[in-house]
C-alpha cells in the first residue's frame, strides 16, 4: 500500500507562512497550557499577608508567543534566591513570611523554643542577617513549570498532530 501527501513547501521554510497556517492552533495551545502553568507557579510562590507576589503572576499570549510572568520587581530575587554574602533583605519584609508561611512559623517556633521571649520583629532581624550570610534558594517558577510538564507535553503532542495533519492536506 502506498501513502502520499502533499507538503506545502512554503509552510516548512517560511516562518510567516507557517504562522499564518498554524497561528490559531498555536494560540489555542498557549491559551490551554499557560493558565495551568500559571496556577502551578502561583501555588509554589511564597505567600505574604497580601499575597502580592501570587496575585501578580499573569499569563500573556501575543500571536504565537506566550509567557507567564510576575508584575512585581522583587519576584526575580524571590525566585532566583540570594547568594551568600550579599546584602540581607529588609527585616520588615520577612515578618509576614514568618507569620504566614508554614516554613516561617516552624522556624519561629524553633527559635522560640530556645528563646521564649523572642518577638517576631526581633526574629526577622536574625533571619535577615542569616539570609545575608548564607543566602537562600527558591526557584518557585521552575517548580511550577515542573508540575505542569506532563500536561504541557500532552498538549504539545496534540498541537504537533494538528500541524502534521495540516501539512499533509
Amino acid at each position: 500500500m502506498n501513502y502520499s501527501f502533499k507538503v506545502p513547501p512554503t509552510a516548512l521554510f517560511d516562518v510567516e507562512k507557517a504562522k499564518e497556517l498554524f497561528s490559531n492552533d498555536i494560540r489555542v495551545y498557549l491559551n490551554t497550557v499557560l493558565p495551568i502553568t500559571q496556577t502551578n507557579i502561583k501555588q509554589e510562590a511564597p505567600v505574604g499577608v497580601t499575597s502580592q507576589l501570587r496575585n501578580t503572576i499573569y499569563t500573556e499570549v501575543k500571536e504565537t508567543e506566550g509567557r507567564v510572568y510576575s508584575g512585581v520587581d522583587y519576584a526575580v530575587v524571590v525566585n532566583e534566591g540570594r547568594a551568600a554574602g550579599k546584602t540581607p533583605p529588609p527585616p520588615d519584609a520577612l515578618i509576614n513570611w514568618i507569620r504566614l508561611s508554614a516554613g516561617g512559623r516552624a522556624w519561629f517556633a524553633a527559635i522560640r523554643s530556645k528563646y521564649p521571649n523572642m518577638t517576631v520583629k526581633a526574629a526577622s532581624f536574625i533571619l535577615a542577617r542569616s539570609i545575608g550570610k548564607k543566602g537562600f534558594k527558591n526557584d518557585f517558577f521552575d517548580r511550577g513549570i515542573k508540575k505542569s510538564k506532563n500536561y504541557i507535553k500532552v498538549e504539545a503532542g496534540r498541537l504537533l498532530k494538528k500541524i502534521a495533519e495540516g501539512l499533509c492536506k
